[in-house]
């Protein structure tokens, strides 16, 4: 009876720790996403399209417009100033290299130096080992009042010239930044590469696809097939004769020529009339070549 007792206590001593744990987890869980529903809807609705004229130079001592160097893909970017503590956005360049390589969808970053001299810049660079490409601008005008702030922030130069996702770091709150960070890496996921331009075709006289599988078909039941043709020749291509190899096709449409750079289709009514595979041919004779090309409709009856 004793032990039974001790038992009885230890396992409701544990049951209570547990669900202690358990509330705890979920008020921290509850709190995450407060926070994260307020920081997105503070990000997103800060925005704001760069007039034509806004100028940076880069490095090289070349004078660029802003909005050209996010022409066909989003950068994320840093906005530092002379006036900024230089130990507080040494930490955030640092921070956004970290989040680089922890998120690998993020844009290509930049860095916006408000106040600098190129020399300036480049002694920063490499002070900072950073190879995160560096503009130095001056006060640009949509973002003065952010920038009378005098702290660093991030933002998303986006396609067209628009400054988007502006955020402020919380230095008292990791989990801000880790949130900021990983939002944008949803949001602006990084294009697949584009893939090699697939060669012209071969001049001449095409069928697109000679053996079509229509799959599963009803007994009884009718099927349109369609062939799509191609000329991709210098001449007309006429089209002289077309046979099929069994009653359960009937021709619906078939042009009687196609002329250079155009396309045409041959339109076919399949009739399935006995259960099991079947294969079933059609010759199309043509004054492209002497032989007739040999299109198939293949299939199950079930």
């Amino acid at each position: 009876m004793v032990m039974a007792a001790v038992l009885f206590t230890l396992v409701t001593y544990y049951k209570g720790i547990i669900n202690e744990h358990e509330i705890k987890h979920s008020k921290l869980a509850n709190a995450i996403v407060r926070l994260e529903d307020k920081l997105l809807k503070q990000v997103s609705a800060i925005r704001y399209t760069l007039p034509d004229s806004t100028w940076v130079y880069n490095t090289r001592k070349e004078r660029v417009r802003l909005a050209s160097i996010a022409e066909e893909e989003p950068r994320i970017g840093l906005y530092i100033d002379r006036f900024q503590c230089e130990s507080c956005w040494q930490a955030e360049l640092g921070s956004l290299t970290y989040y680089l390589k922890k998120e690998s969808e993020l844009p290509e970053p930049i860095v916006l130096a408000a106040n600098y001299n190129i020399r300036e810049i480049k002694l920063l660079a490499q002070r900072n080992d950073t190879s995160i490409p560096m503009y130095i601008t001056e006060e640009i005008a949509p973002l003065q009042h952010i920038g009378r702030v005098r702290k660093p922030f991030f933002f998303v130069l986006e396609p067209g010239g628009v400054i988007a996702s502006v955020y402020y770091p919380d230095e008292q709150s990791v989990e801000s930044d880790s949130i900021y960070f990983s939002t944008i890496a949803r949001q602006y996921r990084k294009k697949a590469p584009k893939t090699a331009r697939q060669p012209a075709p071969e001049k001449g006289f095409h069928i697109l696809e000679e053996k079509i599988n229509i799959g599963e078909i009803g007994l009884r039941k009718k099927k349109e097939v369609v062939f799509r043709l191609e000329n991709n020749s210098d001449k007309p291509c006429d089209i002289y004769d077309i046979r099929m190899s069994c009653t359960c096709m009937m021709l619906k449409s078939m042009p009687q020529n196609i002329l250079p750079g155009e396309t045409g289709e041959i339109r076919v009514d399949f009739l399935s009339l006995s259960k099991g595979h079947f294969s079933r041919t059609i010759q199309l004779t043509t004054s492209y070549r002497e032989t007739p090309y040999t299109l198939t409709i293949q299939g199950n009856v079930i």
